[in-house]
């Protein structure tokens, strides 16, 4: 009887990987491989270009401002947060900060005139009041979010100074 012997072969886990490393992990885009990717440049969409996270933030806040327009903000952070928040952290912005200026962000878009959300909440509620009545007493307010919001980009401890 002669004896075979054969090579073993590498064995494919459920999702495709054949190295035990990333087997032992359950993905092949685990923790460790994402974090290298991202180190090069890999999944980070501006890592190529050449902008500063201030301007990314400015940018992600000023999309939730407009989006905040049309969209109500559960709804919103659902659907934006799983693309834009590992962008925010691979740009070494804190995550506390980058959600309380999300937040207010969110807030300022469902008040601003002339789409904001509140505004038809509000005229719905007291059908006597016009739109431009509704828009002239929340300008102030929209002001005022507006400056609470600079303050909060300027000064990240405003945000962050209670936090070890």
């Amino acid at each position: 009887a002669k004896k075979q012997t054969q090579k073993s072969k590498p064995t494919k886990s459920a999702r495709g990987t054949s190295s035990p490393a990333r087997s032992a992990r359950g993905t092949s885009m685990g923790r460790a491989d994402t974090a290298r990717e991202r180190a090069a440049g890999g999944l980070n969409p501006v890592a190529g270009l050449d902008i500063s996270p201030m301007t990314v933030l400015i940018i992600i806040i000023v999309a939730y401002v407009l989006l905040g327009c049309i969209l109500d903000s559960i709804s919103m952070m659902l659907l934006t947060l799983p693309f834009i928040f590992p962008l925010v952290q691979d740009l070494g912005i804190n995550p506390v900060w980058f959600g309380i200026l999300m937040v207010t962000a969110i807030e300022i878009g469902l008040i601003t005139p002339p789409l904001g959300m509140n505004l038809f909440i509000v005229r719905a509620s007291d059908p006597s009041l016009t739109i431009g009545t509704i828009i002239r007493g929340v300008l102030p307010f929209v002001v005022a979010d507006l400056g609470r919001l600079a303050l909060l980009i300027i000064f990240p401890v405003i945000s962050l100074a209670l936090i070890p």
